[in-house]
């Protein structure tokens, strides 16, 4: 018999033959899982681009050779026209001058905003522990609805305008400021504090003087760097509204042939504009790190570089007096320049308590037609939502021609043929007739203001409900609380029941289909409910997360080996890099609504051409980030290499891209959640996802509970994204720890 050992005997150590062989079994299993994962990854992606061409409206292969017709168009255009783009640079710079003060004032507001939040939700430094999941979820909910949505919602009560705007990207930069703010914090050294504690000083004193001054640097090069993505984002919400430049381009391309020279000339202004603050607050961003870390920016040290201990103390406080004024100054200038005394009194609060009495409850629609005296009664007015014959809620009656309506209260409408008469407890009766063309009032006087008479038209709302009636119909609203008929339809078996009676059908009752159990018909009620859409609302979920996908890891294929090229050390001469390190700026500097509306023009709308243009500003932004970090490699490991005869290939693989693969997996899982909310945005331009079904609901402005319900769904799925990518950087990168 031959004995096989399986290692040392307890006490002994392995030999070098044992050991080895340990490591080519473990190296042999990791090239294996790699290479499963590396195949599923790769099978993930092919399928999902697959599914999102034949979820296009255009086919990919089909609309290529028509991707580069617009861009010449518009260019050819543009080229004959080329004497006038002096003066429309000059024309549109006051809209330009508007994004940039948008994006300004939203990035000071907001992180003044996320300053206050992110001390108030870091773990060791909150005054109340108890409300800091509080805190953060209110950061997570800001950060997750794209500033689209809340830029629709307020031009719904303000108008137009850059006051929306400004708000809506103020509330986005809250969020993302306060989640990099309050990490950043939790990483501070808690001696100060510590130490101010012990003299007395309170909670605000040993923010201010002990957490602010170690965390300035990274706070402050959060929000120059969070200043760049307003810009994009100011330009992007003027095509829903909200003023600058966004609206001046929306404007020229809708016209089409004949203005594409002014679309051009934006263009320029809007590149030109991105890439200096780019460049801008990157230089500063660099020298606030290093400044950080200390080195000659900063070096504090009394006398370092000439400077004594009373001038570095003057110079401060200088700066301390001095950054107060100026943000007092200029917030002074944008109420002026943004006229917020206007849109104060322009603003429809009457609007606003519609939209938060919509996103809870639901409205039900009696109406009557004046010539036939038919009466329906539809919640939200819908067809899909009529109450058949026979069928009526239990606050309508019926009684030959006359029809009574119990809002509640003591508030009761009552329909008859030729007049409407309302009932109002501690006013009295309304009585409106309908003679001939004109609508006659009998009501006790003075007319209160909830009142609203014209010949043709009479308007009662009250708290209980409205009323209105018109030559050829009157209708009443009332409002419920609830989603009414998210389950089941009025034409569904199950609608309804209440829980124990659908509790009881789904395990002990008969089955109202032979053909299948109730558990099963119930789900399928569900599923396909003709109100909510359910089906289709999950479908534009996934096709969102689908482009989030698509865009985000295609983007990092495409820039991975072009870094390459791009990095100071690995490139292969200066005038390569330098013109591989323009295209990142280019692409990147050009904005995915930009590059949605070129793709649109070849591929058609859908959720290809959303991923196609997240793709391409990711490729843009990860080429410079992953170009960055190749430079910062130790690069012994690849003349290690080197020395054994490898190849360039070779060498990037063994030498290169194992030192890389934990910052490009950090980075790009980042980006995946960042692109989740993104995908949301380019959704409701290329018709596809949550983003399309969300921006229709609110430009309806009938019917906002679908808006609440998509809205949560979306602060609901980013969260999710957002856990997620958490936990695979956690496992990936941090070997599971926390």
């Amino acid at each position: 018999m031959v004995d096989i050992a399986f290692g040392p005997e307890p006490g002994q150590r392995p030999d070098t033959a044992t050991r080895v062989g340990q490591y080519l079994v473990l190296d042999r299993r990791r090239r294996l899982y790699t290479g499963i994962i590396l195949a599923l990854f790769v099978a993930m992606l092919a399928a999902g681009f697959h599914a999102a061409d034949a979820r296009n409206a255009g086919g990919f292969w089909e609309g290529l050779h028509q991707l580069g017709d617009f861009p010449a168009e518009v260019l050819s255009e543009a080229w004959a026209n080329r004497a006038n783009l002096p003066g429309y640079l000059w024309q549109f710079l006051p809209s330009l001058i508007e994004t940039v003060n948008i994006a300004a004032v939203s990035t000071l507001v907001g992180a003044l905003l996320a300053m206050g939040l992110a001390l108030l939700s870091s773990r060791g430094l909150a005054p109340w522990p108890l409300l800091t999941p509080v805190f953060r979820r209110i950061m997570d909910a800001t950060r997750a609805l794209p500033e689209v949505v809340i830029a629709l919602m307020l031009i719904f009560i303000l108008g137009g305008g850059p006051i929306p705007a400004m708000v809506a990207i103020a509330l986005h930069t809250m969020g993302a400021l306060g989640k990099l703010f309050s990490e950043a914090a939790e990483n501070a050294d808690l001696k100060p504090v510590e130490g101010l504690a012990s003299v007395g000083a309170g909670w605000g004193q040993r923010m201010w003087l002990g957490v602010v001054p170690q965390v300035a640097p990274d706070w402050l090069s959060y929000s120059l760097q969070r200043f760049e993505i307003n810009i994009r984002a100011s330009a992007i919400l003027g095509f829903v509204g909200s003023g600058g430049i966004g609206y001046d381009l929306k404007v020229a391309m809708q016209w089409g042939a004949g203005k594409y020279d002014q679309v051009v000339a934006i263009f320029l202004l809007l590149f030109a504009t991105i890439v200096l603050v780019d460049q801008v607050s990157s230089h500063y961003r660099n020298r606030l790190v290093k400044g950080a870390q200390g080195g000659p920016t900063g070096d504090t040290t009394p006398g370092a570089n000439g400077i004594g201990v009373r001038q570095l103390f003057n110079g401060k406080r200088r700066l301390a007096l001095g950054i107060p004024v100026f943000v007092g100054l200029y917030l002074a200038y944008i109420v002026v320049a943004f006229d917020v005394a206007g849109v104060a009194q322009r603003a429809r609060i009457d609007n606003a308590g519609i939209l938060l009495s919509d996103f809870w409850s639901h409205k039900t629609h009696v109406t009557r037609d004046n010539r036939s005296g038919e009466v329906t009664i539809a919640i939200e007015g819908e067809t899909k939502g009529t109450y058949g014959p026979g069928q009526s809620p239990g606050w309508v009656t019926r009684e030959g021609e006359a029809t009574t309506i119990d809002l509640g209260s003591g508030h009761v409408v009552t329909y008859s043929p030729g007049e409407t008469r309302y009932e109002v407890p501690g006013y009295g009766t309304i009585l409106m007739r309908s003679e001939g063309s004109r609508i006659s009032l009998t009501a006790p006087e003075p007319l209160p203001d909830w009142i609203s008479a014209a010949d043709n038209r009479v308007g009662i709302t009250t708290d209980q409900g409205r009323v209105s009636m018109t030559r050829n119909r009157t209708e009443t609203f009332r409002y419920q609380p609830g989603w009414e008929l998210f389950f089941f339809t009025l034409e569904s078996p199950f609608y309804g029941k209440g829980p124990m009676e659908l509790l009881s059908l789904a395990t002990t009752g008969d089955r109202l289909d032979p053909a299948r159990a109730n558990v099963a018909l119930m789900a399928s009620e569900f599923w396909n409910n003709k109100m909510w859409h359910h089906r289709d609302v999950v479908g534009a979920i996934g096709e969102t997360i689908l482009m989030a996908f698509l865009g985000t890891f295609g983007g990092a294929l495409v820039a991975l080996p072009l870094a390459f090229l791009a990095a100071s050390n690995l490139s292969p001469g200066r005038a390569v890099r330098f013109g591989m390190r323009r295209i990142f700026d280019f692409v990147r500097g050009v904005d995915a609504l930009i590059w949605t509306i070129v793709l649109a023009r070849a591929f058609g709308p859908g959720p290809l051409t959303g991923a196609l243009a997240i793709l391409i500003t990711d490729a843009g932004s990860f080429g410079k980030q992953f170009s960055e970090a190749l430079e910062n490699i130790d690069t012994r490991q690849v003349e290690g290499i080197r020395s054994t005869g490898a190849n360039a290939l070779q060498r990037a693989r063994f030498g290169v891209l194992p030192q890389l693969t934990p910052i490009l997996l950090s980075q790009v899982l980042y980006s995946f959640e960042s692109n989740t909310r993104s995908a949301t945005v380019i959704g409701a331009i290329v018709g596809g996802g949550i983003g399309l079904l969300l921006t229709q609901a609110i430009i309806t402005q009938k019917d906002w509970e679908e808006v609440a319900y998509y809205m949560v769904l979306i602060v609901l799925m980013v969260m999710a994204m957002d856990s997620l990518s958490g936990w695979l950087r956690r496992k990936l990168i941090k070997g599971g720890g926390a």
